[in-house]
């Protein structure tokens, strides 16, 4: 097996990663657990760290301290600003990122949007930050427990630059490179360093720049200007990259040595690229889903079989899909639902990779006499058990796997589709998030649609109502 650039650092961790550890923690889907004394230290949270309204000190970007200075900064594989590199190659979304400047437009429209899970949150061009859906356990951020079905304004004395939604809590960036957590905290995923729930956005508690944020399952990680990753809360499975297993309550070095590009957390697997564009996983291994046949790992691992460079990547429950820097999407894991998109749904429980492409596909042989798709993508977004990715040559938006309560955004019933099929009405999209049970994503010039499951609220129409097809949703009047 390939272990990726392992550093001495983490050498006297291997014996602890001998034997298989079993990850608890329930369904990655399962609904948030709550606590008796919810309000009690709810209140007290209020008390020590004023609802999380008070400024931090320490350096800001751009000459004159301020997001308008125009400086630079690396933002998560959620933003959506559209940059030109001069040679017409096509990037993926997280990489055009990461050269985006922070003005803030005037134009009215949607710039940034996340929904992993059963709650939204997206930032407009003004950079003010909305969230909308489940609410039990303060995860809006809006300082209610109550469920919206219409935007929410959050954080409404910050300018945000991303924002990524847990299971049951809420992370976002702001411009001057803070990192703000709200919701559950039971595992510490706030990063805190209490188990005081938050019912508004509150700073985690170490000092850094940051620059790139992924909420996952009762746990966080996040990259600082140093391109170190850190991960706090729940580690049952090592998902945070660091051992023993067990709760951190504040931020811990995933200690290797790399730099990082981009992460994402999931359920309990976590998987980054690196510098050198090497994709790693680590954590819970069901279903194959980090790519190698081993236990549950804490040490960052290659997939064996997988030696592509990558750009991009995103996780599901059971599986993980990463685009490659030749444009194409590849995906390995957990396949009953489809959501390999190789045109089959039988469980692959063996860590082969699977490539995604077109049934209208003209295939080609490669190596070894493998046939190959010609499908070529610039994003790729993960849900639960099913993914939408946006097409390289037309922008067009293409969803595949489970489409319980019309996730897929195909305007049918249709339980599952195997192969990629595009989403109804067409157009041209910048950016996709799949989640649980619903998708959103935003169009050229700023519109934001959702579609799917909408029970508590998760497409923001102001109803109740599930949609099989694409709904916009407005930013709301002030």
């Amino acid at each position: 097996m390939k272990i990726a650039k392992l550093s001495l650092c983490v050498l006297p961790l291997m014996l602890l990663f001998i034997a298989a550890c079993a990850g608890g923690g329930g369904g990655f889907y399962q609904g948030p657990k709550d606590d008796t004394n919810l309000e009690e230290q709810t209140q007290t949270e209020t008390e020590d760290l004023g609802s999380g309204s008070g400024s931090l000190t320490g350096p800001r970007i751009g000459t004159s301290g301020t997001a308008e200075g125009g400086g630079v900064v690396s933002l998560t594989r959620e933003s959506t600003v559209e940059t030109g590199t001069g040679s017409g190659t096509i990037r993926s979304m997280s990489e055009m990122a990461r050269e985006a400047d922070l003005s803030i437009s005037t134009t009215p429209g949607w710039k940034v949007i996340s929904s992993k899970f059963n709650h939204t949150c997206a930032i407009t061009n003004r950079r003010d930050l909305y969230c909308w859906g489940s609410n039990n356990l303060y995860q809006l951020g809006d300082g209610t427990r109550t469920n919206s079905f219409a935007p929410v304004k959050v954080g409404a004395d910050k300018k945000w630059l991303q924002v990524s939604t847990g299971l049951d809590h809420t992370c976002g960036l702001t411009s001057e490179q803070k990192i703000y957590c709200w919701g559950s905290n039971r595992y510490g995923q706030l990063g805190t360093g209490t188990s005081v729930f938050s019912p508004e956005p509150i700073p985690i508690i170490m000092e850094s720049n940051w620059k790139y944020v992924s909420s996952g399952e009762g746990y966080t990680c996040a990259i600082n200007s140093e391109d170190q990753l850190y991960c706090w809360g729940n580690n049952d499975s090592f998902q945070l990259g660091s051992a023993p297993v067990g709760i951190k309550r504040t931020p811990t070095l995933v200690p290797v040595g790399f730099k990082w590009l981009i992460v994402d957390a999931g359920r309990n697997h976590t998987c980054g690229i690196s510098d050198d564009n090497s994709l790693n996983c680590w954590g819970s291994n069901d279903h194959s889903k980090i790519g190698a046949a081993t236990a549950p790992t804490a040490i960052p691992l290659e997939p064996p079989s997988f030696e592509r460079k990558s750009r991009d990547l995103s996780i599901g429950e059971y599986h993980t899909c990463v685009l490659t820097m030749d444009n194409f999407v590849w995906c390995f894991g957990y396949n009953l639902n489809g959501q390999l998109g190789n045109g089959t749904h039988s469980d692959r429980s063996t860590p082969v990779e699977q490539q995604v492409y077109l049934v209208s596909d003209p295939l080609v042989e490669g190596p070894g006499g493998v046939t190959y798709g010609t499908t070529q993508w610039k994003y790729i977004s993960a849900g639960a058990n099913h993914n939408c990715a946006i097409k390289k040559d037309n922008n067009a938006l293409w969803c595949w796997g489970s489409n319980a309560n019309g996730k897929l955004g195909i305007g049918s019933s249709t339980p599952v589709e195997v192969k990629p099929i595009e989403v109804s009405g067409g157009g041209v999209w910048k950016y996709v998030s799949a989640g649980e049970m619903h998708t959103c994503g935003i169009m050229n010039g700023g519109k934001l649609y959702c579609w799917g499951q909408n029970n508590l609220g998760q497409l923001g129409r102001g109803d109740s109502g599930n949609s099989a097809s694409p709904v916009e949703i407005f930013i709301p009047s002030e």
